[in-house]
């Protein structure tokens, strides 16, 4: 991958997005897109909506489908 060192002006402008940026041209174009970087931290004291008897009945399931199963299934349940 390219490196780009960026002026403090624009760091300081890019610095702001949270989120994925569509860069666009002065006419709308997309020229690219800017996906900033996710810093670890800010998931930190974050815990995960499961309990342990959850988890630990998924591990224990032995019935597993096949894309193809999977969405057959999606497809019959739109079905009026």
């Amino acid at each position: 991958m390219t490196k780009m060192i960026l002026d403090p002006a624009m760091l300081a402008k890019f610095s702001r997005f949270q989120a994925p940026v569509e860069l666009c041209d002065d006419s709308g174009r997309v020229f690219g897109y800017f996906s900033p970087a996710v810093d670890p931290e800010s998931y930190k004291g974050l815990e995960i909506p499961v309990d342990e008897e959850e988890l630990s009945r998924a591990e224990q399931e032995d019935e597993s489908y096949t894309t193809s199963e999977v969405l057959a299934h999606l497809r019959d349940l739109e079905k009026p």
